[in-house]
């Protein structure tokens, strides 16, 4: 003779404390994955030159210095700045405005603070191509990293 039991009533209520510390921690979490994110656009503009669909940043100017026209790049140069890849970056003032714009408990939005460095951002994109959104690649490293933050409060 044998019984079978199940403890599901013990098991559901410890996935419910689970998931009630995740949902106290959300907020908390999504920040950090629109930092990650802010990390990872920053980079592969300042760092690679790069576009959110991977292409470089290029002049379209018959005639460059680098990436850039031939004027700009040796402005550029001349005031102690790299010229061979797009970098967004002359006085510094577009990137440090890359930030946090909004956030709940359940929403984080990545954007620009100043209404004129918007302006400007949107200038370069409509030039060079969609440069602040994460790229596919992008996306899924911040979305593997918050999911295993989440996981690990979850104890899966």
């Amino acid at each position: 003779m044998y019984t079978i039991e199940s403890d599901i009533g013990k098991v559901a209520l410890r996935f419910a404390v689970h998931l009630q510390g995740v949902e106290d921690t959300l907020a908390d979490d999504l920040v950090e994955a629109a930092g990650d994110g802010m990390a990872a656009v920053t980079h592969r503009i300042q760092h690679r030159g790069l576009n959110t669909d991977g292409q470089p940043m290029l002049s379209q100017s018959a005639r460059r210095t680098g990436a850039y026209s031939r004027i700009w790049g040796a402005y550029r140069r001349k005031r102690g700045r790299q010229a061979d890849r797009v970098d967004f970056t002359m006085e510094g003032d577009l990137m440090r405005n890359y930030q946090i714009i909004y956030k709940t408990s359940r929403e984080v939005t990545v954007g620009f603070l100043d209404g004129g460095m918007a302006d400007i951002a949107a200038y370069l994109e409509a030039y060079f191509g969609a440069a602040f959104y994460l790229s596919t690649e992008e996306q899924a490293i911040v979305l593997k990293t918050l999911s295993s933050r989440i996981y690990q409060k979850l104890d899966v």
